[in-house]
């Protein structure tokens, strides 16, 4: 069965991924707030949906890549619609860098909404590293996810480390983050 892979936001990080999965032969359906950012991935082979919700209805895994928690927020239970649109079955993986009690909250408001699943799995090695499938993933959220998550990770990282329930994830990318500056 292919799985049918989801990606909303296809800025600056968020379109290598998506040129990353299809490369690697996945279908992929996408969205962003600016339309004019998802031409060359749609001419690369990607469907374009009408709405976040549109990617959602077309989608096993939806994928999100966005600039901060209000845009998340916004997408899943706000404007986007996700929340009112995902199956039980469904799997949110948010790859964006976010504040680790709003994942937690976000998590426990999607599950008990609409049933579906969420994994907090922020990236890092940047723009390089999304287009070479080399990111680096601090996953939170169910082993379980994790591992249904496996036709996006296994395409974008070369590793993906399990850090705990909701919220670990955007923990250790805050701390890998402040390592960084340090150094």
């Amino acid at each position: 069965m292919t799985i049918r892979i989801g990606f909303i936001g296809t800025g600056l990080i968020g379109a290598p991924m998506v040129e990353r999965l299809l490369e690697c032969g996945r279908t992929v359906t996408i969205w962003n707030r600016s339309p004019d950012k998802c031409a060359p991935l749609v001419a690369a082979g990607a469907s374009l949906a009408e709405s976040a919700a549109g990617v959602a209805r077309a989608s096993d895994i939806v994928c999100l890549c966005l600039t901060d928690t209000a845009a998340v927020r916004d997408v899943v239970f706000g404007s986007g619609q996700l929340a009112s649109v995902l199956r039980t079955d469904s799997l949110v993986i948010d790859l964006s860098s976010i504040a680790p009690d709003a994942t937690r909250d976000m998590a426990a408001q999607l599950e008990a909404r609409c049933g579906a699943a969420w994994l907090d799995a922020p990236v890092s090695g940047g723009v390089p590293a999304a287009r070479a499938g080399t990111l680096i993933v601090f996953a939170g959220g169910r082993a379980s996810d994790v591992a249904r998550a496996a036709p996006v990770f296994e395409a974008l990282a070369q590793r993906v480390t399990h850090m705990g329930d909701h919220g670990a994830g955007q923990l250790a990318k805050s701390c890998n983050q402040q390592i960084v500056a340090c150094n």
